[in-house]
């Protein structure tokens, strides 16, 4: 999913705004919103778009980069508008203070709405237009890149690669290519009540799989419930972290077969529909959580969940909805090995810029750990393997969770189908379990039957 505006949540839809690529053929439909958290818009508006950064910050100058012919280079950056919320936001600093370092270069920050902007940058490269620089939800660039909406970073990327967490770095790379780099990430890790926990006589919140059933039941009483979880695409990402830490892939490593029906695959799919089939630790209200993460948040804010799986797009909506509550975040339960599932933007080259050796300098310029501090001015978490030992991690205990889990984030697959298989056949078998309609192993069994079709288009 796309990530959070950096204080004021919004409703995170994740089919209804689903927009097909326009001239792109058969073409599987990438989504708008994934499933990291969502762009949302602030209260205040944002700058038109095609307005340029407003805001200086000092800079030393160092030499330009040279643009393609050689020229001085006016590069467009295209960003979601909850990084443009206000004329001095820290994106227009930045560009600033880069063009200030770099004489004879200006870097123009525009933004679109996070529901119109993969179109609008689809559109506008194949009419042989569009930005040198796009910032592109995690979940597009296989298929903005099987589309041909994207130039391949060649070597650049390589050099630097190491610099970043890998789950990130995977999720700019299709078919052995690397399309964009990392810029910022999250990861989905469990909050928990800290009151519900200690009136149970639990001191804790869960570290395994056992703990969560055992701690759930503990939790579970009347309308009181264990654990929340949600229902369409919602239930389908949820249960990625389970799938993983049982020893199973998504894919098999050329992207043509499902893998997720594995023995191992199957067996944390049973556990997760037991949650709430057998065990009874999750309320009749996850079967609703259909359209927005709200959905999703509502009975802990409301404390009648004790716990709720999702990311750091939830702290505020938790904060807002219920001020006194007090609430920690923790790693996920541990199955066999630890893993999380993570989405965020990275930043790529569209394939009609004409500036390329400027646009990669400026996406190597913002991310650096230099410029760590941009994307910590919007409460959000840089792709970069040394944040975890940044001074940043340590300022809030509830951000640090994500940061020190993003070493176990994993990316989900990276081809262009891959929105239609988790928000259309893994989130069908998923509502046609907890419906009651499949029992768990057949739901499943037929959503890798329908994979494997899909994927043989």
């Amino acid at each position: 999913m796309d990530a959070p505006a950096p204080a004021d949540p919004a409703i995170l839809t994740r089919r209804h705004l689903l927009q097909g690529l326009a001239g792109l053929g058969g073409l599987a439909l990438l989504p708008v919103l994934g499933a990291c958290g969502a762009a949302a818009p602030t209260a205040t508006p944002a700058p038109a778009v095609g307005a340029p950064a407003t805001t200086s910050a000092a800079g030393s100058p160092t030499a330009a980069p040279a643009a393609s012919g050689g020229k001085a280079a006016t590069l467009t950056f295209w960003v979601i508008s909850s990084f443009t919320a206000t004329p001095d936001a820290p994106l227009f600093k930045a560009a600033q203070q880069y063009g200030a370092a770099h004489p004879g270069v200006q870097v123009k920050v525009e933004s679109a709405s996070p529901t119109t902007f993969r179109d609008k940058l689809v559109t506008a490269v194949k009419g042989g237009q569009g930005p040198d620089i796009a910032s592109v939800d995690s979940a597009w660039v296989a298929g903005l890149a099987a589309a041909g909406v994207l130039a391949p970073l060649g070597d650049r990327f390589a050099a630097v690669a190491d610099e970043f967490f890998l789950g990130p770095a995977q999720t700019g790379a299709y078919l052995g290519k690397q399309y964009a780099a990392p810029w910022y990430t999250n990861n989905v890790a469990l909050f928990w009540n800290k009151g519900a926990f200690k009136d149970a006589d639990l001191a804790a919140p869960p570290t395994n799989w056992q703990e969560l059933v055992d701690f759930g039941k503990k939790l579970t009483s009347g309308d009181k419930y264990g654990l929340m979880l949600g229902a369409k695409g919602f239930g389908a990402f949820l249960w990625f972290p389970f799938a993983w830490q049982n020893g199973t892939t998504l894919l098999n490593a050329d992207g043509r077969q499902a893998e997720f029906g594995s023995p191992a695959g199957q067996e944390a799919w049973q556990f997760y529909a037991d949650l709430y089939l057998t065990d009874k630790i999750v309320p009749d209200a996850l079967k609703g959580a259909t359209d927005s993460w709200d959905q999703v948040f509502a009975p802990f804010i409301q404390e009648k969940a004790a716990m709720m799986l999702t990311g750091d797009w939830g702290i505020q909506p938790v904060r807002q909805g219920n001020p006194k509550l007090d609430f920690g975040i923790a790693p996920l339960p541990k199955g066999k090995e630890a893993a999380t599932v993570i989405g965020g933007y990275d930043l790529a080259i569209p394939a009609t810029s004409k500036n390329v050796d400027a646009a990669w300098d400026f996406i190597r310029w913002l991310t650096a750990q230099e410029q760590e501090g941009v994307l910590q001015a919007y409460k959000r978490i840089q792709a970069r393997k040394d944040i975890v030992d940044s001074a940043y991690a340590k300022q809030d205990p509830l951000i640090e969770v994500f940061i020190d889990q993003s070493a176990a984030g994993r990316a989900r697959a990276t081809v262009p189908q891959w929105d239609e298989i988790e928000n259309t056949i893994l989130a069908d078998a998923w509502d046609s379990v907890i419906l009651g309609q499949s029992k768990p192993a057949d739901a499943l069994n037929k959503a890798v039957q329908q994979t494997n079709d899909l994927l043989k288009q």
